[in-house]
């Protein structure tokens, strides 16, 4: 069994109490029977809090955590996707597994495997926010237990969406105009987020900010499109600014407010079949010809903010370009219009 160094540290309340959580009482530290009250936890904390570390078994703590209702509901907190947090919710079991023997990642799929390293970072918040405690989890040492990626896993992920059942090519332009006119010939209030989502190539998550904003947001107008700076900011994903047709600019703008849920975009896919990630694929693919590598990535939050500076001075040329590349797929807002 691998066993990992775990440091106690004070209550971290403050964090918790403000998300809603309260640290618990009590927690068992190993898998077998005891009848020493003194295995508990809280015991435990209260000898690291007179500066004593000692080691904890770090396999008991993760495994009681992954069996606690309370941490799946963290999970459906922390994450916008309702299906990434049941993901990680699962993946805590495995890791359990992986703690004891890291081998076994090597018997998971890859896309498991890699799971199973996800579901480390809310693990270890959960341990600090309710138990008060830093988990010492060596994810460099999990990593050398990752299964090698087939080469046909990857061809696959390329080809699933380009590929009928009936071994037809179909692009992810195609597909997406397949959700969109699905969506237009629905009553739903969805028509304008997935319309604006397939537009800008923005996330579900910046695609909401962006319509609950609206008003606050600036907006300038150049020729034939508009700029929306976003200023967008959640960790790594970041969203600077966006570029709307002007009819879509108008559609928006006489169709406010919005209020869309945390987990619209799994709304959408589980009652319209419509994966709105793919608008960030087909972005990419219908600007391709007219954007540089550097201007799809400002314009769907990739960019470091040390060259977002220099591209944002060419900005009238790259909406030129932007109203080039989507000009065949204008009619969509005419449709969307008498919609």
């Amino acid at each position: 069994m691998f066993v990992y160094s775990v440091f106690g540290c004070g209550p971290v309340a403050q964090p918790g109490r403000a998300l809603g959580w309260h640290p618990k009482e009590t927690i068992s530290l190993s898998n077998k029977t005891s009848n020493n009250p003194s295995n508990l936890l809280d015991t435990q904390l209260d000898t690291l809090r007179e500066n004593t570390l000692k080691e904890l078994d770090a396999v008991s703590i993760v495994e009681n955590i992954s069996r606690d209702p309370s941490y799946r509901e963290y999970l459906l907190k922390r994450y916008r996707s309702r299906d990434h947090a049941i993901w990680c919710w699962n993946r805590a079991k495995d890791l359990v597994l992986a703690l004891k023997d890291p081998s076994v990642l090597r018997k998971f799929s890859y896309r498991r495997a890699v799971g199973v390293l996800e579901a480390v970072p809310s693990i270890k918040e959960y341990a600090k926010l309710i138990y008060g405690i830093e988990l010492g989890i060596d994810t460099k040492l999990l990593r050398k237990f990752l299964p090698p990626r087939k080469i046909q896993d990857i061809t696959n992920a390329i080809l699933e969406i380009e590929l009928k059942e009936t071994g037809e090519a179909k692009s992810i332009i195609q597909t997406s105009l397949e959700y969109v006119n699905t969506i237009l010939a629905r009553d739903s209030k969805y028509k304008i987020p997935v319309i604006t989502n397939f537009f800008t190539g923005l996330r579900p998550s910046e695609v909401k900010y962006m319509l609950e904003n609206w008003n606050k947001l600036r907006k300038i107008k150049l020729n034939g499109v508009y700029l929306v700076v976003l200023n967008y900011d959640r960790g790594k994903k970041k969203a600077y600014i966006t570029l709307l047709p002007e009819k879509l600019y108008s559609i928006i703008d006489n169709n406010k407010p919005y209020v869309l849920s945390e987990y619209w975009n799994d709304h959408v896919r589980h009652k319209y079949g419509i994966n709105l990630y793919i608008f960030r694929k087909s972005f990419i693919a219908i600007t391709s010809d007219l954007l540089d590598d550097a201007e799809r990535d400002l314009l769907e939050g990739r960019l470091r903010s040390i060259q977002v500076k220099h591209y944002v001075k060419h900005i009238r040329l790259i909406a030129q370009k932007y109203l080039e590349a989507f000009k065949p797929y204008l009619y969509l807002l005419d449709s969307l219009s008498k919609n």
